[in-house]
């Protein structure tokens, strides 16, 4: 499929936002060492956005399906963050800080959502694929993290509060050419069928609610399928580099195994369209689930970097599968007026299932090390099994039945 306008304009939303969390995730502790903050002052100003996205993604994407107009929404959320932001340049100490943060984060965590539901309506459309259109989030996040890494090692660490200022400015610009919303239009259902499944797209004798969603059995049984897989990835994230580094791996090394995960992610989102289309969006997340039990189990066994090499490369499927799987699931069931409603249900469940986890990840690494990583693979397993329950009642699909 050639790239058409709105899907360009949707992967220029992306690569902003991601450019953003490029820079923000690996260097802005650096930037709050260096106002003076000690670790578990930094801990939890690093944690405040995390508890705020799983307070706030649903009623911020339930804002976006009420006004209607997705791309104010975006310019709105994204403008506030980017000021708000702007109070770091006035401000010390460990609460005033946390201050700033949290009012950041009050709407930064409505982008992703949006823009999710901006790619959903384009991909129902038949104007772009999600895959292809994400993907360039992931592109923009590792430039973003090279080029910041080389600015912070000539410059200082201070140098991280102007790039963020600027990101969070180009989030507020890009924004602005969007893509409208056009008509949303249903695509057929193809590969593993989820036919037989209540979809949400059927006529409905009212205007859709949130419970709708929220009462759909299978719709959160893919929800909470998808979050546990995400949610096994928690130890690796935390203490990933620390355990290479305590395996003799040079800083360099270490780095490279993040690199090789992103583009193994990037991959797989290209190719997501094409292989949905034979297994389904469940049989996506079933894959990332399975194949998530199987980094997991070698991750405790690796201590060579060949090894590692080959375990990050799985990326693609336990990471990128999954989250492909859930956007490919949204686009088929959900009703476009409340697509961004689910988009924040995603975030939200995602989210209490990664917090629950990261807290269990410390004194499991403590205790166990490397070997706890089979507990992950154990969480992986249960979320493919918890995934599959929404095939329950599946019926081959009849090509005489007109669905």
């Amino acid at each position: 499929m050639k790239p058409t306008l709105p899907s360009i304009q949707a992967a220029s939303v992306f690569a902003a936002i991601f450019v953003t969390f490029g820079i923000y995730l690996p260097f802005f502790p650096l930037l709050l060492a260096e106002r003076g903050l000690q670790a578990a002052e930094i801990a939890t100003v690093m944690a405040v956005p995390m508890v705020l996205r799983i307070v706030l993604s649903t009623p911020l994407g339930v804002v976006a399906d009420k006004v209607g107009n997705r791309r104010a929404v975006l310019f709105g959320y994204a403008l506030v963050s980017a000021i708000a932001f702007l109070g770091f340049g006035f401000v010390q100490g460990f609460v005033a800080i946390l201050i700033v943060t949290a009012a950041t984060a009050l709407f930064w965590n409505g982008l992703v959502p949006v823009a999710d539901t901006m790619a959903i309506s384009i991909a129902r459309r038949g104007e772009g694929e999600y895959g292809r259109i994400r993907l360039w989030g992931s592109v923009a996040f590792l430039a973003a993290n090279i080029g910041a890494g080389v600015i912070v090692a000539e410059t200082s660490s201070a140098s991280v509060f102007w790039m963020l200022v600027g990101a969070f400015w180009l989030q507020a610009a890009v924004s602005l050419v969007a893509p409208s919303n056009g008509l949303p239009i249903a695509l057929p259902v193809t590969g593993l069928q989820i036919a037989g499944l209540p979809s949400l797209m059927e006529p409905l004798t009212r205007e859709p609610r949130l419970r709708d969603l929220t009462t759909n059995w299978r719709l959160l049984c893919v929800l909470a399928g998808s979050a546990l897989i995400q949610a096994s990835h928690a130890l690796i994230y935390v203490f990933g580099s620390i355990l290479w580094a305590d395996q003799g791996f040079a800083p360099s090394t270490v780095g490279l195994y993040w690199a090789v995960g992103v583009i193994a992610e990037i991959v797989l989102f290209g190719l997501g369209a094409r292989i949905q289309l034979h297994i389904g969006p469940i049989g996506l997340i079933v894959i990332g689930g399975v194949f998530g039990m199987l980094r997991w189990f070698l991750s405790s066994h690796a201590d060579q970097a060949w090894h590692w090499v080959f375990i990050q490369l799985l990326h693609a499927l336990s990471f990128a599968a999954t989250y492909l799987g859930v956007i490919v699931y949204v686009t088929k069931v959900v009703p476009d007026r409340l697509t961004g409603a689910a988009q924040g249900l995603v975030v939200t469940v995602t989210g209490i299932m990664m917090a629950s986890a990261t807290l269990a990840s410390g004194p499991l690494y403590t205790v166990f090390g490397g070997q706890g990583f089979i507990a992950m693979a154990g969480m992986s397993g249960v979320g493919a099994a918890v995934a599959l329950l929404a095939l329950r009642g599946f019926q081959p699909h009849k090509a005489a039945s007109g669905g």
